[in-house]
């Protein structure tokens, strides 16, 4: 297991020399006695945790000028700083704008200030852990599921590339599954310990807009750009940074990402520092980028770096096969999250399903199975509680949003009413009995009688 690294600032050449000596046994150990090299060595060489001298010279707060810009640039690496007797109450202040401790020089101890070290990293480490760990409650990560040959052959390509630390292309159509198997590539290897970000290129509407996105911005670096911004290469640290929708990224940020692949190396927008980046990439599309490379929207020695280790999601209907279980996975997720009792599938459902098109796939499917539980009014789910919220695909680009928006907003308003109606049949009319069954305020339920034209006499209000 690799040593954790240790940055030590410090202007005192003697005590640099003794610390990075003892402490060599447990940390690989950088070092510097010149301020104003401090930031850079911090980007460059990626620390673990920074053991920072308080005073330089003459200069007692120029310590804690460095560990002000240290936050900002390195928000999730401890620093220790450190301090002598006199320099007491600078030590205190360090605390407050965000050391996590500080040592005293002529009580230091190496086991003591090993013990520190190792708390600063251990704690640093949970509080990411702790993000992560809601972060991925919040996506309800899913495995993958299937026992067709073409998901057989895609969880073998999943095992081959997952202990590696190259590069992934995921290509396959929407809805397939595409960040799914980045996810399972993750928690199959080695990195599962650390962050998996998403960067989704299809809303990087600009060059500066990816850029911050990806690599972070500097102070000023827009008009209302008050703070520096770390960006998803700082915050993944040795994890995956999964991006998505790579077609969409724009030609001069293909550039810069093919040279932190290459090299590790990227700046935040208007920085000047480098900085050095341990992540691993996996890039996903759902279009044709040899074909994007004829046309000049993608670079061909990127889209070279990225077909290293290519792997396809097969649509749904390549994969029929795998709808009833699909179906059932679905099923259980939604009735539990609805409150309702587990619904059995009627002979209908799987012939009609698996003689579908489903040109949306896996995420088209799953928003079927959730309106058909929705609608369906019995303990038995039928086709036809499938075709409530069916509305027609568009046939033309330029008005196939407006017409899909329409037609789902008229079947969720149908929906809606017919909702309204149960809860009033069951409470006999009544608006406040109504209202306490559906777990909603009386208010809110005059409002949505009002809204689907619902008579609000016969002693409904």
């Amino acid at each position: 297991m690799q040593k954790p690294r240790l940055l030590i600032i410090d202007d005192d050449v003697l005590f640099l020399r003794d610390v990075a000596r003892d402490l060599g046994h447990d940390y690989l150990c950088a070092t510097t006695d010149v301020p104003s090299e401090a930031i850079d060595k911090a980007m460059t060489d990626n620390p673990d945790a920074i053991l920072l001298d308080i005073k330089f010279g003459e200069n007692r707060y120029l310590g804690l000028d460095i560990l002000t810009e240290l936050r900002e640039l390195r928000p999730f690496v401890p620093v220790v700083m450190i301090t002598d007797l006199e320099e007491f109450d600078t030590a205190v202040q360090s605390i407050k704008k965000g050391a996590f401790h500080y040592v005293v020089k002529p009580e230091i101890t190496v086991p003591k200030l090993t013990n520190i070290i190792d708390r600063a990293i251990e704690t640093e480490k949970l509080r990411r852990q702790s993000m992560m760990w809601k972060r991925q409650q919040a996506q309800q990560t899913k495995e993958i599921q299937g026992n067709s040959e073409a998901i057989r052959h895609l969880l073998k390509q999943i095992n081959a590339v997952a202990p590696l630390d190259a590069t992934v292309l995921i290509s396959g159509e929407k809805g397939v599954g595409k960040e799914l198997v980045a996810k399972e590539i993750h928690r199959r290897s080695d990195r599962s310990g650390y962050e998996f970000e998403v960067v989704d290129c299809t809303y990087l509407t600009s060059p500066d807009l990816a850029r911050t996105e990806l690599f972070g911005h500097e102070k000023g670096a827009f008009t209302d750009g008050r703070e520096a911004k770390p960006g998803a290469f700082e915050f993944v640290g040795r994890g995956t940074l999964f991006v998505d929708e790579i077609g969409n990224l724009q030609l001069e940020v293909q550039g810069m990402l093919l040279r932190v692949l290459e090299s590790g190396e990227f700046r935040r927008l208007r920085g000047e520092r480098t900085q050095r980046t341990q992540a691993r990439v996996i890039a996903a599309t759902n279009k044709d980028l040899g074909q994007l490379v004829k046309t000049g929207k993608f670079r061909d020695d990127l889209y070279d770096r990225l077909l290293k280790l290519p792997l396809r999601v097969p649509p749904l209907r390549e994969r029929v096969e795998d709808i009833p279980l699909l179906l059932n996975q679905f099923l259980q997720e939604f009735c539990v999250q609805f409150k309702k009792p587990l619904l059995r599938i009627g002979d209908d459902v799987l012939p009609a399903l698996q003689r579908r098109e489903w040109p949306g796939n896996v995420r088209e499917l799953q928003n079927s199975v959730l309106g058909a539980v929705l609608a369906c009014s019995s303990d038995v789910l039928t086709y036809k509680d499938f075709e409530f919220f069916q509305v027609e695909r568009p046939a033309t680009r330029s008005d196939g949003p407006i017409a899909y928006h329409e037609a789902r907003t008229k079947a969720l308003h149908a929906f809606k009413k017919q909702y309204i109606e149960e809860m009033l049949g069951r409470a006999s009319g009544s608006l406040p009995l109504a209202a306490k069954t559906a777990g909603i305020p009386k208010r809110s339920l005059a409002r949505m009688i009002k809204e689907v034209g619902l008579p609000t006499s016969h002693g409904v209000i």
